[in-house]
């Protein structure tokens, strides 16, 4: 029932607002950008006294680096979160290692098809970063969390297998956890 509204300047996405099914403001995300590329974004959730914000640095060796922060809404102090680091290869996502203030390390990779992404032609799209795999031009199909904590680690692989229409775009995208057992169906329609 709920539903995203995206305003674009120009060619790029510079606000997503998502409504519940009553048109209620869920959050609204504001992104910046510096030479075409996503320089921050902010997001904030009516009545919650804290903003979300994540900074971008694009590195020589094409990664992107990443901080987040929690700002006040009563003092504008930024508190430090995670920082991360994105890797690409052919145009997709391929990990993303975050590391957490207390030094927890998360690591995701993805796998692909040679299929289209559903979200491929949405003008804009793939420079939202924080839109995980739909930044990438194919389909995840397997995906593995490896959590690094004091005393342990801990690995979960996920799947994802789909059904594709003539032009190669996935109609349906089923998921199974961890455990192999089903975790949802996606399907689209174009």
């Amino acid at each position: 029932g709920g539903k995203a509204n995206y305003t674009y300047t120009g060619d790029v996405i510079t606000k997503i607002v998502s409504v519940d099914e009553n048109n209620e403001i869920n959050n609204v995300i504001e992104y910046t950008y510096v030479n075409g590329k996503v320089a921050t974004l902010i997001e904030s959730e009516p009545g919650f006294p804290a903003l979300y914000k994540i900074a971008y640095t694009y590195n020589a060796d094409g990664t992107v680096s990443y901080k987040t922060f929690n700002i006040s809404t009563l003092t504008n102090l930024e508190t430090p979160g995670s920082t991360g680091v994105l890797t690409f290869k052919d145009g997709n996502l391929i990990k993303d290692v975050r590391t957490s203030v207390g030094g927890n390390v998360n690591t995701s990779t993805y796998e692909y098809d040679a299929k289209n992404n559903p979200f491929k032609n949405i003008l804009g799209l793939t420079l939202l970063l924080d839109a995980d795999q739909s930044v990438s031009v194919n389909n995840v199909v397997k995906t593995t969390e490896v959590s690094s904590y004091s005393g342990g680690s801990s690995t979960y692989v996920y799947t994802t297998t789909h059904t594709y229409d003539g032009n190669g775009f996935p109609t349906e995208g089923k998921n199974f956890g961890n455990d192999g057992a089903a975790d949802g169906t996606a399907k689209y329609t174009y």
